[in-house]
């Protein structure tokens, strides 16, 4: 090798890389990014975690800028480097250095590169990353046209650094069938196709195994070298037996091949790498952090883990430059954090490894019980929709506490469930209320507090969806035991809840002997709650009895009580009940504005229950006054509240059934049937506006978003926001009180209309809006 001048190029004109035997996948659009930036800034680091595919973009991105450094350019791979002093030799080699006599490798770097117009790729800094950041450092400031591209786990910290954080391959949504040109389209897909082809020349996606291959994407969460490794077992197994063997995936994961770079042989290892790096107490609060399903915020770690709030901060800021974790956005104003499952499995393997897991589970089963415990029974008075918010931002950690094989502590499984009961009900997850609840209650010790609420609340929610025989069934369980317990709140509530499930299916004697028996009590107990829901249910006695001065009375000292006790969801009830009484009398003047008034009440917390009964009294107003497109729109997003719930409205009710048989009739035209299934589409906060009268939200491609944002709608834009934030569609639609189904369609939408194939491209493109000073953000 020759020795070189001082101030020359040491290799020539060309930048030297790695030949690579296999073809680059995509990620065009961060190419097309990274490419300007690249040659802007002087230090450009690619970070992200491991397997991640830091290094092949780092290769793509050099060799397409290649000409735009005529003083050549160099690939150095550090990960095989333990000696931070080795590391200014080991760079000196790598771009044609000779040894001379003892110098000092640093300064002949600076001296042979020191005019140099030429480009440095240095692979995986993280190994040696403070050494890294000093030779990065002294380079950049001794060699004025040199530019640098780092490739790291954790950025090198140094000034002008710009940081670009890979992100995983787009993955197919879940909750939607995909056929094998849709899956065709997606990044994740081709690079799998392209290495199972290599095993197995004959694989390809087909109609029969394209569900399994978007599964198995999904599962991999759009990791190349995760993706890599389970595509050569496509020779072996079919997706199908691929996916069922995910649940040991560290197993599944390590490669076929024997010349493979020993850190990537295996996902195991390439995580090890990682984790080993972590000082003692970084190591221990990742391990408690896989027990998270769902993210975190700052106060939540700081509780599970036992940290006051500071030092927990300090730890995760560590782990986030680290990049075992993710930043996952803060549209509600509180940021929070999460693993790839690939991390959260090894973190929760590393717990049982360290037999640190039971403690770890109670404090986190602990930790969330009070977060539940803290917001139950307040999610309907004022501020009960930050509530909702943040109990929505933790549903898949309370669904993991809640899905426990053997909860350690069933009693605190029971007052979790119960604890919950309201936020499913008013976000509409009747069916998994009730899944979570009976399991809490088969397991429960008998004849306490919780299991009665409980208990009411299997009846309740058995109620909403129709079903009657297990609703009484449950009631008369919780009025038999809190009346052998002397629970006299238990049985003033069971009471009431029996007469209503006997009201609601036409068995008004019996209803009424409930109510008789649980007046007098409730009345001395003197609770407004309680009371108000009594009198509720009288005024709808009055009201099918066709006693209308008695009904108005009842009606509004309901509302009265209600209001007194600031509880929204009965104020919204009563003011529902006393609108649809005055329609039944035939004052459609008087109840329009009390339906109105529950609607702007029931907006607050979203709760999908009460929308739909307003929303068909609503309709019987239309038709009565000749609207009856507008009527059918009304009954079509009515019926469509009542499906995503799994609610069937009782067809003996004696007050829904006469204001039915109003909007039934603008339904059976043609052109109502179509308004029909209009309003079938719209999502929960569509329907109550376009209710409302809000003109310019009544149909959302009607209501264009601001300049800059391509013919997205205003809804879509705020979509666009959260999808950037790094929302699931199922958080998307806790947070706007719509369904999963209603938040992928407005993302399929979104992509279609700037002719995007990822969420990653949505983000990307918010991301350029702000850039350029557009509304977009």
């Amino acid at each position: 090798m020759a020795r070189h001048r001082v101030g020359t190029a040491p290799a020539g004109h060309r930048i030297q890389l790695p030949p690579q035997l296999t073809p680059f996948i995509n990620r065009q659009r961060e190419q097309g990014q990274l490419r300007p930036l690249l040659l802007e800034q002087r230090l450009l680091s690619l970070v992200g975690p491991a397997g991640i595919g830091k290094t092949r973009l780092a290769l793509e991105l050099a060799a397409s800028v290649s000409k735009r450094f005529p003083g050549g350019g160099w690939f150095v791979e550090l990960a095989p480097l333990r000696e931070p002093e080795m590391l200014p030799r080991h760079v000196a080699r790598s771009v044609g250095i000779e040894e001379e006599g003892g110098g000092d490798a640093f300064h002949q770097l600076l001296e042979a590169l020191a005019e140099a117009r030429a480009l440095l790729v240095l692979d995986n800094c993280e190994s040696l990353v403070e050494a890294s950041a000093l030779l990065v450092d002294g380079l950049l400031r001794g060699c004025p046209h040199l530019t640098i591209l780092a490739t790291s786990r954790e950025r090198l910290g140094v000034d002008g650094e710009l940081v670009w954080r890979v992100d995983p391959l787009d993955t197919p949504q879940a909750g939607r069938p995909y056929t094998p040109l849709q899956l065709a389209r997606l990044d994740s897909a081709q690079l799998f196709v392209d290495r199972a082809w290599r095993s197995h020349p004959d694989f390809a996606i087909t109609d029969g195994n394209a569900s399994d291959v978007a599964e198995l994407l999904r599962r991999l969460e759009g990791l190349p070298l995760a993706i890599e490794l389970a595509a050569t077992w496509s020779g072996a197994l079919t997706p199908h037996e691929i996916v069922t063997r995910l649940d040991d995936r560290f197993q599944l994961l390590s490669t076929r091949h024997r010349a493979m770079n020993p850190r990537h042989a295996s996902l195991r290892a390439a995580i090890d790498s990682s984790y080993d790096a972590l000082q003692d107490v970084e190591r221990g609060v990742f391990r408690q952090l896989g027990l998270f399903a769902g993210g975190w915020s700052i106060q939540t770690m700081a509780a599970v883990c036992a940290l006051e709030q500071a030092p927990a901060l300090r730890v995760l800021v560590s782990l986030v430059d680290r990049s075992l974790v993710t930043v996952a956005g803060d549209p509600g104003g509180t940021t929070r954090y999460r693993m790839l499952d690939v991390l959260r499995e090894y973190a929760a393997d590393k717990l049982r490894e360290a037999g640190e897991l039971d403690v770890a589970w109670r404090r986190f089963t602990a930790s969330f019980l009070r977060i539940a415990e803290s917001a139950a029974g307040r999610l309907t008075a004022a501020g009960g929709e930050r509530r909702l918010q943040e109990l929505g931002a933790e549903h898949a950690n309370f669904r993991a506490i809640l899905a426990a094989d053997a909860p350690s502590d069933p009693a605190q499984a029971l007052r979790l469930a119960s604890a919950l009961t309201d936020y499913w009900r008013l976000r509409g997850h009747y069916t998994e209320a009730r899944l979570h609840l009976r399991a809490a209650v088969r397991r429960a010790p008998a004849y306490t507090p919780d299991l009665v609420g409980a208990l009411q609340s299997l009846g309740m929610l058995a109620f909403l969806q129709g079903d009657q025989a297990d609703a009484m069934r449950w009631t008369r369980r919780a009025l038999a035991i809190s009346e052998r317990t002397s629970d006299r709140h238990g049985s003033l509530r069971a009471l009431e809840q029996l007469a209503r499930v006997q009201f609601a299916s036409g068995d008004l004697a019996s209803a009424r002997a409930c109510l008789e028996r649980g007046l007098e009590p409730a009345r001395r107990l003197g609770d407004p709650e309680i009371l108000c829901t009594y009198q509720l249910l009288l005024g709808q006695f009055a009201l099918a009895e066709r006693r209308a001065d008695d009904g108005v009375e009842l009606l509004a000292g309901a509302l009265e009580l209600a209001r007194r006790a600031d509880h929204v969801e009965l104020s919204a009830v009563a003011s529902g009940l006393l609108g649809r009484l005055h329609l039944l009398r035939g004052r459609p003047d008087l109840a329009q504005p009390l339906l109105m008034d529950t609607l702007t009440s029931v907006r607050r917390f979203g709760s999908w229950r009460h929308v739909a009964p307003v929303l068909e009294s609503l309709a019987a107003v239309a038709a009565d006054e000749g609207q009856h497109e507008r009527a059918a729109q009304l009954a079509g997003a009515a019926a469509a509240l009542h499906e995503q719930v799994g609610a069937r409205p009782p067809a003996a009710s004696p007050v829904r059934a006469p204001l039915a048989d109003r909007w039934a009739r603008a339904v059976a035209t043609g052109q109502g049937r179509r308004a029909f299934e209009r309003g079938r589409t719209m999502d929960l906060d569509g329907a109550i506006r376009y209710a409302l009268g809000e003109a310019a939200a009544a149909v959302e491609e009607r209501d264009p978003a601001p300049r800059g944002s391509v013919g997205l709608t205003r809804r879509q834009l705020q979509i666009a926001r959260l999808v950037a934030h790094g929302l699931t569609n199922r958080e998307i639609a806790d947070r706007l009180f719509i369904s999963e189904r209603t938040a992928e369609g407005h993302i399929e939408q979104i992509r279609n209309k700037l002719g995007f194939s990822s969420r990653v491209q949505i983000a990307a493109w918010l991301v350029e809006q702000q850039r350029a000073g557009g509304e977009g953000g």
